[in-house]
């Protein structure tokens, strides 16, 4: 991820391979129910969720491709 490097060799913002510290990530909202972030359910867990929520939006999105798809199908047969 990019970061603002704190090193002299590095420009304003960064992949910094010269700093030594990895670069601060910020934790979503599903990342709070993480036990190490005082939640209760176990890291593993949360992780498959958010993986999850990510196949689930490209599937919900396919939906109105299709529907879209077979409607301009249909009107070009309509025509022709």
């Amino acid at each position: 991820m990019f970061h603002v490097c704190q090193c002299e060799i590095c420009v304003r913002v960064c992949f910094c391979v010269h700093c030594s510290s990895p670069p601060e990530s910020v934790p979503s909202c599903l990342d709070y129910a993480k036990v190490r972030h005082g939640g209760s359910f176990h890291d593993n867990t949360v992780d498959e969720v958010k993986v999850v929520c990510k196949i689930v939006l490209v599937f919900a999105s396919l939906v109105p491709y299709w529907i879209v798809y077979y409607q301009v199908c249909c009107i070009t047969h309509y025509f022709y």
